[in-house]
């Protein structure tokens, strides 16, 4: 039996569960806190909120998932999460090769600013 490995980001930690030709990760979001504004040219992802509420910017589309939705982000699609409250996300991918995160900075709302990593 493997252990999950845990990295740690400025928005709370990735637990990654496996990561070979798929990738599985509980991705925990503190509140108030988001990921950077980013992409993947090569990985398709899909998230399912386990537990919480987050709001989700996406290309130009802005939504609030909550405990049991799901959104699929295709490869080259602009995203990010803000923690409406303690999150925990299943992601669910093709593999993370670690080098496909492509950041940009976006403009300030009333959720976002240019501050999060």
């Amino acid at each position: 039996m493997k252990k999950s490995k845990i990295v740690e980001k400025q928005w709370g930690n990735e637990e990654i569960l496996i990561n070979d030709k798929y990738c599985v990760k509980l991705l925990h979001l503190k509140v108030n806190n988001h990921c950077s504004y980013h992409l993947h040219k090569s990985k398709d992802e899909l998230f399912y909120l386990l537990k919480g509420s987050i709001y989700v910017r996406y290309n130009k589309t802005d939504i609030t998932l909550h405990t049991g939705d799901y959104l699929h982000i295709p490869c080259n699609t602009s995203h990010l999460f803000y923690g409406l409250s303690e999150a925990t996300i299943l992601e669910c991918s093709t593999n993370d090769s670690g080098i496909d995160n492509w950041r940009s900075a976006i403009k300030s709302n009333n959720h976002i600013n240019n501050s999060g990593k």
